[in-house]
């Protein structure tokens, strides 16, 4: 599903130029669930920029199932977004002034699906995460557990092929993370990729495979007891 070679990103020029990323390499099989661990300003945030297509590499090749995504346009990019990623943010990234359902219906605005189809698909992804009796209420209104889950269900509904977690469980009470994860899980098992950063090794400990960065690059990787079927190759 993801593939990338020797990628790097730089910031700034000259002097004061920054190495975020350093010709890293890595796959992610169609079906995986990765989690990236490392220090804060290791490179993990530009990463997840990068395969989500929200950023472009500055050296290197960025493979998204089949496709060279590395020198797309804008407008290319901003395609491949919508039809093949969902995103999920530690921080929901929810609008206050909406309801759970009118949320969740943001993605289908962009791809141009009409009202109608818009309510009834975010319903449905809205019951899948279990707030079906919560489609009303507006952020404010909500936990942060169940405000994450209408960030997982906004991430759904397009129906996506690879799912980019930024420490979805961060801001979370230990119930609602394990809650959480086990929505992901779920997800990865209906073969929804999954590629998630995470501060913590009981999260990351959920994936099928742990990748750590240090310092733009990835100094090693290893499996998880969940680590025995990685999904296909892609």
């Amino acid at each position: 599903m993801i593939e990338v070679k020797k990628l790097s990103k730089i910031y700034g020029k000259g002097e004061i130029a920054v190495k975020a990323l350093d010709h890293i390499s890595f796959q992610v099989k169609t079906g995986e669930f990765v989690a990236i661990m490392g220090p804060s300003g290791s490179g993990k945030s530009t990463l997840m920029n990068i395969l989500g297509c929200l950023d472009r590499p500055t050296e290197g090749i960025y493979i998204l199932d089949q496709t060279d995504v590395s020198k797309m346009s804008e407008q290319e990019l901003a395609k491949i977004r919508n039809l093949k990623v969902g995103f999920i943010f530690q921080t929901y990234n929810l609008l206050a002034r909406l309801t759970a359902l009118r949320n969740v219906e943001q993605p289908m605005i962009y791809k141009g699906i009409a009202r109608k189809k818009r309510d009834q698909l975010a319903k449905q992804a809205l019951a899948a995460v279990g707030l079906d009796d919560r489609i009303q209420h507006k952020p404010a209104e909500l936990s942060g557990g169940q405000r994450q889950r209408v960030a997982i269900a906004r991430a759904l509904v397009n129906q996506p092929q690879i799912i980019l977690a930024d420490e979805p469980t961060g801001n979370l009470d230990s119930k609602s993370g394990e809650e959480i994860l086990k929505i992901l899980a779920g997800l990865n098992q209906q073969g929804i990729t999954i590629v998630m950063v995470t501060h913590d090794q009981k999260v990351a400990s959920q994936a099928h495979r742990i990748v750590y960065f240090q310092d733009g690059r990835i100094v090693r990787e290893e499996l998880t007891a969940n680590g025995g079927d990685c999904g296909e190759t892609g």
